[in-house]
Order: C-alpha cells, then sequence, then structure tokens
C-alpha cells in the first residue's frame, strides 16, 4: 500500500442538513439505551448484546489496534461478542430501535458504522440489518461469509461507514423500526461491532461541483515540492470553498498519475484547504480532483492537473549553522501568549541563503532516538509546551531533491517559569492522561468550543461545544505526542496540556 497522509483540520460531521427521526450513538452510558430491546430468539436467551468501549477491533487483530475508533466508530458502541459465549447453543440476537414516526419523509436514508468478524471458513455467523416497514420486518444489508469476500488468510471480515436507500421500506411509515440481528451459522463464532445509527431524510440540494483550483492552478508547471523525512514529501492544494446557502458535508479528494485522477488513492476531508503528504517526484504530472458530498449526493468535480518542479539539484544541501537557541544556552520560556505558553522559537542560518525544506529533532535523550519529529519545519518557527529546568537537544536535517544532510546536535536547557496550571483558572480537567483515544473533560462551566492544537500552535480539531456528547473528545486519529485542549466557557478559556499515546 501506498503512503498517502492527509494534514487538514479535523471536524466531525453532523447531521445538519438533514430532518433525523432516530440517532444512537450509545454515549449516554455502556447500557441499553432507553426504548430499544435487546432479545436472543436462539437457544440461551442470556447471550445478548453488550456495549463496550474499547477502541480495537475486537476479532482478527491483536488488541491494542485501535481500529474500531479509528476506522468505524467512536466512544460507546454495541457489541455482540458470540466468541464469549462459547458452544452454548445458535444465537440469534435481535438489537432493536424504539418506533420513530417516517409518515412525513418520502426519502429515507440508514446510516451505521461497524465491524463484523463474519468468520473464518469453520465458525461463521451473520449480521442481517432490517427495517420494520409497518407490517412486517425487511432485510436491507446482510454481512456474512455469503457477501463478503475472504482475505488472503481465508478469513471474512468489514467494517467502516454504511449508508442504505429505506426510502421504499419506511417512506410514510408512521410505526417504523430497525434492528441489527446477529446469526451464529456455526455453534462458536466471532461478533460484531455497530456505532452511530441515525435515519434520516436529507434537507440539502445537490452541493456545487468543483470545477476550478486555486491551488495549483490547473496544468500548472514548475510546482514545488516541500521534500521531508523518508519521503514524507509536501504539495499543498486548495479549491474555493463552497458558496454560501450551498452546503457541503465534506469532500473527496483524488489524486493519481492518470487523468482518471484518483488511481494513487481518495481521501475524505473536512474543509478546502490540504497538506498532502506523499512520496511525490520532481518532473511528474500529476492530476486531483474534488468531490463535493452532502446527504443527498455527490457532485463529481473537474479533473486538474498539475506538474512537478525538475529537480536540478546534484548534491543534498549544506548543513545548517549558527542555532537559535544558541548551543549549550540556558533560556527562560516565553509565556508571553497564555494560548501558546512555555514557547521556543527555533531558527538556524542556511549556508545556501535559501529556505529549504526542514525536519526538526526534539528530545531529552542526546540520542535523540525517541526524538520528536517535526516535518517540513520552518526557519523561525514556535514550538510551546516545553518543561521548566529540562535540557533539551535538537538537530535540523535539511533536505532537497537530491537527499538531506543532518546538521549537528545542539542542546539548551530551559529555566523555571510559571508554567500553565499556575496561570490557569482552574475551571476543568481532563482525564485520562496520558491518552489513547476517548479524552473526557470535567468541570462545572458550560463548555462553548473545545479545540486541540498542536506544539506548532496548529489547530488539528475543533468541536462546538453544543455537539460534544458527554464532554468527550476523541482524539484516537491523532499522532502521538504533546497537545493543548483549549476549552472555552463564557468570557472564560483554560488551556489543558495532554499527552498523546
Amino acid at each position: 500500500m501506498k503512503k498517502i497522509t492527509l494534514m487538514a483540520l479535523f471536524v466531525a460531521f453532523f447531521n445538519i442538513n438533514a430532518q433525523v427521526v432516530l440517532s444512537e450513538d450509545f454515549e449516554a452510558s455502556l447500557s441499553l439505551p432507553t426504548g430499544w430491546t435487546n432479545i436472543n430468539a436462539g437457544a440461551d436467551p442470556n447471550e445478548i448484546w453488550t456495549f463496550s468501549n474499547s477502541p480495537d477491533f475486537q476479532f482478527f487483530f491483536a488488541a491494542g489496534n485501535g481500529y474500531f475508533h479509528q476506522f468505524a466508530g467512536s466512544g460507546n458502541y454495541a457489541f455482540f461478542n458470540s466468541d464469549f459465549y462459547q458452544e452454548n447453543g445458535l444465537e440469534n440476537v435481535s438489537l432493536t430501535s424504539p418506533v420513530f414516526d417516517c409518515s412525513n419523509l418520502t426519502d429515507v436514508t440508514l446510516d451505521y458504522n461497524h465491524f463484523i468478524a463474519a468468520g473464518d471458513g469453520t465458525y461463521n455467523g451473520a449480521a442481517h440489518v432490517e427495517v420494520f416497514n409497518g407490517s412486517t420486518w425487511v432485510e436491507v444489508s446482510q454481512h456474512s461469509p455469503s457477501t463478503i469476500a475472504a482475505d488472503a488468510g481465508g478469513l471474512f471480515w468489514d467494517y467502516g461507514s454504511v449508508s442504505l436507500d429505506v426510502s421504499s421500506q419506511l417512506a410514510g411509515v408512521s410505526n417504523a423500526q430497525v434492528r441489527f440481528r446477529y446469526q451464529a451459522i456455526s455453534d462458536w463464532a466471532y461478533g460484531w461491532q455497530v456505532d452511530d445509527i441515525v435515519v434520516k431524510q436529507c434537507t440539502a440540494s445537490a452541493p456545487v461541483a468543483v470545477t476550478s483550483p486555486t491551488l495549483p492552478t490547473d496544468t500548472a508547471t514548475g510546482v514545488e515540492i516541500s521534500y521531508g523525512l523518508d519521503n514524507d514529501n509536501i504539495i499543498n492544494f486548495e479549491w474555493p470553498s463552497a458558496p454560501e446557502g450551498n452546503e457541503v458535508d465534506s469532500y473527496t479528494f483524488n489524486i493519481g498519475v492518470t487523468p482518471n485522477g484518483n488511481d494513487i488513492g481518495s481521501l475524505s476531508v473536512d474543509n478546502n484547504l490540504v497538506n498532502l503528504i506523499y512520496a511525490w517526484t520532481a518532473n511528474t504530472t500529476y492530476y486531483w480532483s474534488i468531490d463535493s458530498v452532502n446527504c443527498s449526493g455527490t457532485s463529481v468535480g473537474t479533473v486538474f492537473s498539475f506538474t512537478t518542479a525538475a529537480c536540478t539539484a546534484f548534491s543534498a544541501p549544506p548543513a545548517v549553522i549558527t542555532p537559535t537557541p544558541t548551543n549549550n544556552a540556558t533560556i527562560a520560556l516565553d509565556n508571553s501568549d497564555p494560548e501558546t505558553p512555555n514557547a521556543v522559537v527555533f531558527s538556524w542560518v542556511d549556508p545556501e541563503s535559501t529556505e529549504g525544506s526542514y525536519v526538526l529533532y526534539l528530545d531529552t535523550d542526546p540520542t535523540l532516538i525517541t526524538a520528536q519529529t517535526f516535518n517540513n519545519f520552518g526557519n523561525g518557527t514556535t514550538i510551546f509546551g516545553l518543561l521548566d529546568n529540562t535540557t533539551y537537544y535538537w538537530k535540523i536535517e535539511s533536505y532537497n531533491c537530491f537527499g538531506f544532510t543532518s546538521s549537528v546536535t545542539w542542546s539548551f536547557t530551559t529555566s523555571t517559569t510559571a508554567g500553565i496550571n499556575d496561570t490557569n483558572q482552574n475551571l476543568f480537567s481532563v482525564f485520562p492522561n496520558p491518552v489513547k483515544d476517548i479524552l473526557n473533560i470535567k468541570g462545572n462551566g458550560l463548555i462553548d468550543n473545545v479545540e486541540v492544537i498542536n506544539q506548532l500552535g496548529q489547530r488539528v480539531l475543533s468541536i462546538n461545544g453544543s455537539l460534544l456528547a458527554n464532554n468527550q473528545v476523541n482524539l484516537s486519529k491523532l499522532n502521538t505526542g504533546i497537545y493543548f485542549v483549549k476549552v472555552k466557557s463564557a468570557s472564560k478559556t483554560e488551556i489543558l496540556q495532554v499527552i498523546k499515546q
């Protein structure tokens, strides 16, 4: 699989352009939601759905994989674990919603996220998604060994977001329901994880297609690549934002080396400005397009092209010199801006007198083996959140299209300053810290907004307080490192440091 990574603001999707008649994300508690039923019509009535917040795909992958929260859901979810119940007879267990009213709807969509371990050829089960059309249950989707292709190891599994048009079954129905029914095929099977169940009717018009780019312009030549560590090269992309009144929930970014424009891959993105990390090569023509998406469908964009600059370098760049902070210096951390506490500006002199591409390594270990790496780091950029009375070691790698050169390793020691907790108003606290996925915010104030900021001061996540479920923030998609959670409540703001594992 080719490496392709997106650097962009992560914003959760919400059904702002839809009339929602059923919504269940299981965040209220790890128990059966009000109005739902949980019944096994099979051999043992005690073998029923449970509820979990483990971030993992629970089968076929090693513990700690984190794949469910990364690819299929967040926080709490419903979980049927046939493997746990072992050989007590065949299960036929249904998680059934309350009754909801679709009598005023004409176009009805059922959405859900899931991971299904359908079987291994010997121990198998089937996952059925069914809706009640006012008089009978009708299957609208099935995930089983008969509908899923086996992987290279002979395992049947699937995951992700599913969106089903159930208009023919539910439009005009006043006593509609949906159920998720797991049926064991063999006496010992695996299981199913389900999250984010929504029944809705879209109220938005089709989104406007993207027909002109901002950056790179169509057919542009000499497009510069920011070269980086491990072929983590970067090109910036931008296109016009949707016009006012035309709702776009997300975009699909397509990139390729053929005029189809998607043979390298496609990514779902949340805004119209992204920095794409890929093994870009010099003097190569690439094709790209943007599809606009909302609940009414997808508008396919025009395919654009650009050609990267040719490589004219005959050697790697020289090592940078004259660092700031100077080598072996003792420095005071900058707390002049409360939103970027304990800050240090890093700069140097490039002997070529031209701005190149740089990677900064920073660690408290002089070997830099466990160093944080800052790819595409700009000369004169600030890093904040450093510790008092601590010796840091750092170096710069300079990159061009030919290769890279490393500087020597420098050091500096920080002095004592007022820290974050000394200046904050202590309205809120967060836990667990360190955190792997779900971060809980505890406090008595009403939260207006939450932002998560990395050590370069870049906002990587923003959530309106009215959309927070149980004051929880899902950090599972963030890279490991130090982040700052900025919580706004009325006229007050508090910044809390967290470590993402």
